[in-house]
């Protein structure tokens, strides 16, 4: 079973408990560290929480290979964690599958972490304007079956149309869609 005081890395973080085939307890905290995590013999993960997002999944994928083997020989190898961390990493990020343009092949598969780990692939910032954005863009789906042209989100959102374009430094409706695991859209974007 896997705690944490932050959902963000959850999936992550299971993935590895799983892969690594760990059955005790493990409680990740993401506070102010010195270093880049720390893992501790009763399953407490500590990562440094001004990481980039892409240090604290590979730190994650590291100290879990530090649970795994307190669990399964009473002491770590450091070695071995570099090793598989970026082992795991690559495993992990390799799920999501998708299409030429950037979008997921699954749908299904959307998740916020989804959302951020595919901003992270592309070398995105999402903002926090972004996000609620992309969230309110799954709620126009949602309710009327398509994505909207951006004419109608931009009403839709109470945001000018011009705010968006400067925000997204392109068509907004193309990464908004593609980051909110929605179809592509076509027409005005």
């Amino acid at each position: 079973m896997i705690y944490s005081n932050t959902e963000e890395f959850l999936d992550l973080a299971t993935y590895c408990y799983n892969k690594l085939g760990l059955v005790e307890e493990v409680r990740i905290e993401l506070k102010p560290l010195s270093v880049h995590g720390y893992c501790y013999e009763d399953g407490l993960v500590e990562i440094n929480e001004a990481l980039s997002t892409k240090d604290k999944e590979i730190t994650i994928c590291h100290e879990m290979v530090h649970c795994a083997q307190y669990e399964q020989q009473g002491r770590t190898c450091e070695e071995e964690a570099y090793r598989l961390e970026q082992q795991l990493w690559r495993e992990y990020k390799m799920k999501l599958s998708r299409t030429g343009n950037g979008y997921l092949e699954d749908p299904s598969v959307w998740s916020l972490e989804t959302m951020h780990q595919m901003a992270i692939e592309d070398e995105v910032e999402l903002t926090d304007s972004m996000v609620t954005q992309i969230e309110k863009a799954r709620e126009y789906y949602s309710e009327n079956s398509k994505v909207p042209p951006i004419r109608t989100f931009a009403k839709y959102v109470g945001i000018d149309k011009g705010k968006l374009f400067k925000e997204w430094l392109t068509g907004p409706m193309k990464p908004i869609t593609k980051y909110g695991g929605l179809p592509q859209p076509t027409g005005c974007v």
